[in-house]
């Protein structure tokens, strides 16, 4: 369904992947785009089927995705101009051979992606992917609650960006309704989109 609905869209996409807060971060994507102006829909798994809102894309500036693991098995062309990871930890083990196998699924995210497209990803899954030679071809942004090395990082309650020409704080947290860890890298992630 991914495939075909993505075949017959009509506007780029950015596809949002991983364990944990694909849909959080799909929803403040598309509410970050709203937003700006830009035109978008929210779809994938998170619940309306890619095929049925395919018609309406002519009209889209960009479609917004989430998409899990399950749906990437079985993607052939599929290729997302912003790839989102959110997060790699242990999950479908009980479909996948184990860890790698089920992170294997996940890079499918980036097996058509060119070197114009980006992929925003948590750093310690970047690490998780290196380490089984799955590097995305695209430009990279990296965003971690922990390591302070990624493009933008957490300071205490402040969100902080290393970017050339978007460098500083970003976001504070205290002001914010979205609260944890987690939720202050889904905002990184839907800023880096």
């Amino acid at each position: 369904e991914l495939e075909l609905g993505w075949r017959h869209s009509f506007c780029l996409n950015i596809t949002i992947t991983g364990t944990n807060g694909k849909t959080t971060t799909t929803e403040l994507v598309a509410s970050l785009l709203h937003q700006a102006q830009r035109r978008t829909l929210a779809a994938g798994n998170i619940g309306t089927p890619i095929c049925e809102v395919a018609p309406l894309t002519r009209d889209l500036d960009v479609l917004t995705l989430e998409v899990s693991s399950f749906q990437l098995e079985t993607i052939d062309h599929f290729r997302p101009a912003v790839a989102v990871v959110t997060n790699l930890t242990p999950d479908h083990l009980d479909r996948y051979d184990g860890m790698d196998d089920y992170l294997r699924a996940k890079a499918r995210l980036f097996k058509n992606q060119q070197s114009f497209d980006w992929a925003v990803v948590q750093q310690e899954s970047l690490v998780q992917l290196r380490a089984l030679d799955l590097e995305p071809p695209s430009k990279i942004v990296t965003f971690s609650s922990r390591d302070e090395t990624a493009d933008l990082f957490l300071d205490r309650s402040l969100i902080v960006s290393r970017l050339p020409d978007w460098a500083g704080p970003l976001l504070d947290l205290e002001k914010c309704k979205l609260n944890g860890p987690h939720n202050a890298e889904n905002l990184m992630a839907a800023l880096a989109v």
